[in-house]
Formats: C-alpha cells, structure tokens, sequence
C-alpha cells in the first residue's frame, strides 16, 4: 500500500482514517470483490463517495448496476460498526475516454469530473481506494493518498470479466457473485421454477392482494409470493428511484425463481407484478430516467409470457389505512394507471369488484378455478 500523509487523515484503533474517502468503477457487474473494496473504504472513512460509471454500449444497464451499489451501500449503513458514517452513490453516465490512449488529458478529464462531486460539506478527496495501479496516478491528480485493496484478487477472486462471461456461457454459478447480480443472471439466463400454472394479484393499495394471496394459496395448496415491497420498507425508507429499480428485480426474480417445494399443486400465486411497481413509482418519483420505465416494460413482457391469469382487485373495499400508505385519494388514480397498463399490453384478467371480503375471495376462486379446468 503507498500513501502519502492525509490532511484530513487520522489514527483510530491503530486504522488510519480518512475524512473522505472515493471508490469508483463500472462494477460491471456489481460482484463481492466490489463490495470488499467499498466495505474497506466505509472501514477507514468518514465519508465516502462511489461513483458508478457506465457507457451506453454496455450489456448491463447502468442504471441497475447503480441501483445495485446503492441498495449495498444503504444495507452496509444499518449495519451497528457503521454508525454515524455517510455515503454518497453517484452514477456517472457521461461518454468519457476510458483508457489514457484513448486521449491526450485522459488523466485531467477523469480529475475534473470526479472532483466535481465534491461538496461545502465534503471539499476534497482525502484517500482513493482502488484494487488496480492506475489508482497510484488517479490519486496523484487527486492530490489524496492511494488505499491499494486486494490487488490480487485473494480475497475475493472474481473479476467482471468471468461474470459478463457466465451471462454470455449462460451456464454455472460463482460464490463472489452478489445475490443482485445473480438474481439479475438468473432472470436473463435460467428457466423458470415448473409451476404448471401462475396466478399474479395486482391492484391499487388496501385492495386485499396481500389477504387474497395468503387465501388462494391456502385453499389450493399452493406456493405463495408476496408483495416484496413490504419486506423492502419495513427495513429501507424509499429514497429514490434506485429503490424501485430493486422492486421490480426482486419480484420478478421471486415469480419466476420460487424454488417448487412440498406444495401438493405446482401453482403459484403471486401478489404484485412490474405493473403495480411501476405505478407506484408514478407516485412516488414522477420525474425519473427512462431507463426505469424501459426495464419496467422488460418485466412487464416476462410476466405476461409466464402467467396464466391476472386477477385485477378494484378498490371497491372500504380503505385501511396501516400507517405504511399513501393517502386514500391516489387510490382511485392507482388503480385506474393499472387497468390501464393492463390494457396496453394486452394482459387478460379477471375483475374482483365485490365490496365484500369474503366474497371477493370466492370471485377469485372461481376464476383460478377455470383457468385451472
């Protein structure tokens, strides 16, 4: 490890600490030697700030790979040893020169546009944590001390190069792979858990979904998936659109990859689809990238290959408010904004418009049970 003394570096449990600390990369994809890398940067930090950086030609958007390093970077922080640190993931999707042969001020391009995520409350780069020799120069430019991480790879050997790999081989998995990125695999590359029949329940908020899922899973032993955005914010606030980003992977990852257990019928019932999310995301980040929506309607295609029925549960049950929703009046829009969607992509379904409970249960009944003959 070279460095040079840190202004904004002190000693701490005989670590070196730095006030700011940068990490950037494609994290093409986002794998555990990734991670590694980030973790020793939150280790010996204050701050820190990660750039991912993407260019349009690449196979793997960068808008998910940023959702990725963002989801870990929100979980390392709940973590207790982290407590008081900050963290700031950016995404740089400007075209930019990748190699220094590729231009004359390589070197002066990537300085000025890494320092122009410094802030008031964050002034300069106090270290660069890097696991390859071109972070001794970058740093240099930097003015800051260079963090050398597992230049060879023996604690985690993994390189982007092997996961773009297992993609294209569409074969095996690696244990450095982390679950976003396998999850994201397993949807690209692997078939389908062989449910005979899937069910998917979608509806606007305090519709029943959550009740009717447990319900018709009971009644048809079979395999229940829940809404997982309920999971997510029970543990995260929703802070941006990166949020959804993980939503729509991770449902779609369980509809499709639920492994088939002792169930005593291969169905599936599944609440919640890439329609609910996105609408959601209507309400919560109007003013996104469209790279949301274009992922959003990739989803949407492979549940409507894969689903046997649709049941669409109207708001026409009295609203419970549960301390987690939005306000009643979004309802109505909800719902409609998914009926809608429905339509455009030409998704059959069943109409579940009772005001009754138990008599919306039967109505979903009957209507799993013709699809099911």
């Amino acid at each position: 490890m070279a460095e040079r003394q840190a202004a904004g570096c002190c000693m701490k449990g005989g670590i070196k600490m730095y006030a700011h600390g940068l990490v950037f990369g494609k994290f093409y994809p986002f794998h555990k030697g990734h991670h590694y890398l980030i973790r020793r940067a939150m280790e010996e930090s204050a701050h820190v700030t990660v750039v991912v950086c993407s260019l349009l030609s690449e196979t793997i958007p960068g808008v998910l790979r940023h959702a990725w390093v963002h989801q870990s970077v929100k979980e390392m922080l709940t973590e207790p040893e982290f407590a008081g640190k900050t963290a700031d993931v950016i995404h740089l999707d400007q075209t930019v020169p990748q190699e220094p042969s590729e231009h004359p001020d390589f070197w002066a391009i990537w300085t000025g546009l890494l320092e122009g995520y410094l802030t008031p409350a964050h002034p300069k780069f106090d270290a660069l944590f890097t696991s390859e020799d071109y972070g001794f120069q970058m740093a240099d430019c930097l003015n800051c001390t260079h963090v050398l991480v597992d230049k060879e790879r023996l604690t985690h050997p993994v390189s982007g190069t092997l996961c773009r790999r297992f993609l294209n081989d569409k074969a095996g998995t690696h244990p450095e792979f982390t679950r976003f990125f396998q999850e994201y695999a397993d949807i690209q590359t692997k078939a389908p858990e062989p449910f005979h029949h899937r069910i998917v329940i979608v509806g606007s908020e305090s519709t029943g979904k959550s009740t009717m899922t447990e319900k018709l899973a009971d009644q048809l032993h079979a395999a229940a998936v829940l809404e997982y955005g309920r999971t997510y914010t029970d543990q995260f606030p929703l802070t941006g659109i990166q949020d959804f980003y993980i939503l729509l992977q991770k449902q779609l990852h369980l509809f499709l990859h639920t492994p088939l257990e002792a169930v005593k019928n291969p169905i599936l019932i599944c609440d919640t689809d890439a329609i609910v999310t996105q609408t959601f995301a209507d309400l919560y980040f109007p003013l996104r990238e469209k790279e949301f929506d274009v992922l959003a309607e990739q989803h949407i295609h492979a549940y409507r290959q894969h689903a046997d029925l649709y049941l669409f549960l109207k708001p026409t049950v009295k609203w419970v408010d549960d301390g987690t929703r939005l306000h009643e009046h979004y309802q109505e829009f909800a719902a409609q904004r998914i009926k809608e969607r429905l339509d455009k992509y030409g998704i059959a379904y069943a109409e579940i418009d009772h005001p009754d409970y138990d008599v919306r249960t039967e109505q979903a009944f009957q209507a799993v049970k013709k699809v099911l003959g």
